[in-house]
């Protein structure tokens, strides 16, 4: 799909393990809302990282998308997932990876 990383590149920081999700994020991000919408919906639990407010979270970011700062990425048991639908995050999830 046009757009989507997935993989792992230069990692700076600790990998999500099992199906641990992680979603890098910012404020105003509509695609962001949505998805955490669905997480709850599903009964998701994730760590949430704002770009705006945290350095390294940021820095992970660009380091993982060629760059840019393109929110959400989720980050589920050390897939990397660029502005994924909600639907692939929760089936990754439901599976365990």
């Amino acid at each position: 799909m046009p757009g989507r990383f997935t993989g792992r590149r230069g990692q700076t920081e600790p990998m999500a393990t099992g199906s641990e999700v992680i979603v890098y994020w910012r404020p105003g991000c509509g695609f962001c809302h949505k998805l955490f919408q669905r997480f709850d919906r599903a009964g998701i639990e994730r760590t949430e990282r704002n770009i705006w407010e945290d350095p390294e979270a940021r820095t992970y970011l660009r380091t993982v998308t060629g760059g840019n700062e393109t929110v959400p990425t989720v980050v589920v048991g050390g897939q990397v997932l660029v502005n994924p639908r909600p639907e692939e995050v929760v089936a990754l999830v439901e599976l365990g990876l």
